[in-house]
């Protein structure tokens, strides 16, 4: 999404309901309002898509038989929200509180106030959490991401993960050009087969048994030090060792327990991930505030 699409926060006006992320979940919950005639905002911090945009190719997007790449389908989802004008407005959201019925969201940008709150925020992965890495991160350590929007240079990739996102990653990251070597904690891969096959087609080593125990700056770019005087250097790191509910700024607030609060998406499917299941709960719950705000029962 190009910075036209993202418009700056407005004034405390009145919304029937805040969306807070524009993935999936979050811009089809944005369709369904525009559709059923609610007044809406969409609460993006980084651009419309979420983190398709780092999936190499998606295969489980209905529709795309083939698969799709993942810029490819933030692209069609972005022309897709602006045949209903969507527009995002940029801000992090820190918290949020409910008072009177009244939603107010506290963002990096201002404040919101909205009748209804749809929290569609996905996922965040998960830290290595090992000595070196705070002081590398954005430098030479990544997660999750694009090529595209890796600053660090270099043509050695270390991906450590054992999963479908970490192999993904490593394809994403050898078709953009790079020697690629992924670094497993466990002996055997934890994906898809397909996925295996296609990073050993690609000639993409795979080092089994590596747990990654600490990490530090080299004249020659980073070097990850692994058990028994095992190391693996590279010039760029990718971790995808798993992600995490980034639903923090709701605090105490329960979407069982707080009445016009929905939750769609990653963020409360646990290990039910599927973009499908994410643009059904963004469309469901846009209904559910619509009844809600409308008084509507289920018949």
């Amino acid at each position: 999404t190009s910075k036209n699409d993202v418009q700056p926060p407005g004034r405390h006006t009145l919304h029937d309901c805040a969306i807070v992320g524009a993935g999936p979940a979050g811009l089809h919950a944005a369709i369904q309002c525009a559709r059923l005639g609610l007044s809406y905002i969409l609460l993006e911090q980084h651009r419309l898509g979420g983190q398709i945009w780092a999936a190499d190719l998606i295969e489980n997007a209905p529709g795309f038989p083939g698969g799709i790449r993942g810029p490819e389908l933030a692209a069609k989802f972005r022309d897709h929200s602006k045949s209903y004008s969507i527009q995002i407005t940029e801000g992090c959201v820190q918290d949020i509180s409910h008072n009177c019925n009244v939603f107010t969201l506290r963002s990096s940008k201002g404040k919101h106030v909205a009748r209804t709150v749809i929290a569609a925020t996905g996922l965040i992965p998960k830290h290595l959490d090992i000595p070196g890495e705070n002081e590398l991160r954005g430098k030479c350590i990544y997660y999750y991401i694009n090529p595209s929007e890796v600053t660090c240079t270099g043509p050695r990739v270390a991906v450590i993960g054992s999963g479908d996102a970490a192999f993904d990653q490593a394809l994403n990251f050898k078709r953009a050009g790079k020697d690629v070597a992924i670094a497993m904690k466990y002996s055997k891969p934890r994906c898809l087969h397909k996925l295996v096959e296609r990073v050993r087609d690609a000639g993409i080593e795979i080092v089994p048994s590596f747990e990654a125990t600490s990490i530090e700056k080299t004249d020659g770019g980073v070097r990850i030090h692994g058990g028994c005087d095992s190391y693996l250097d590279a010039d760029i790191v990718i971790a995808c060792i798993g992600k995490k509910s980034s639903t923090y700024f709701l605090d105490s607030l329960s979407a069982d327990d707080t009445p016009g609060l929905f939750l769609a998406g990653d963020c409360h499917r646990g290990k039910n991930r599927h973009i499908a299941i994410a643009c059904g709960d963004g469309i469901a719950c846009a209904m559910e505030a619509h009844r809600f705000i409308t008084n509507e029962d289920d018949t």
